[in-house]
């Protein structure tokens, strides 16, 4: 069993639409930072100030290789979206070599 870990970035605005996709996929375990600043390379500062306002929201989760090729495509879908162009969302795929169960 190869497994994966996706961590996806996104506007918290776009938070739910983000948890519905999990749910489609049937992923039931994660973990979430709600709130997280940074620069994004398209949607610029996301600082959480006057200056720059706005935040992100991390999420992080460990599934099966199968269902992280759904999940990425579905991601992808919504970063093409409009939606997605103007909250932003950027996720990366990594292998997990080892993990507890």
């Amino acid at each position: 069993m190869s497994l994966k870990l996706i961590t996806v970035y996104f506007n918290i605005s776009i938070s739910e639409e983000i948890v519905e996709i999990l749910e489609t996929l049937h992923i039931t375990c994660y973990t979430q930072i709600p709130r997280v600043i940074g620069v994004g390379k398209a949607t610029g500062p996301r600082l959480d100030n006057h200056t720059w306002p706005g935040a992100n929201s991390m999420l992080q989760t460990v599934v099966e290789e199968s269902v992280a090729v759904k999940l990425m495509d579905r991601l992808q879908a919504m970063r093409d979206s409009e939606q997605g162009k103007h909250s932003g969302i950027f996720a990366i795929q990594t292998s997990v070599e080892r993990a507890l169960q």
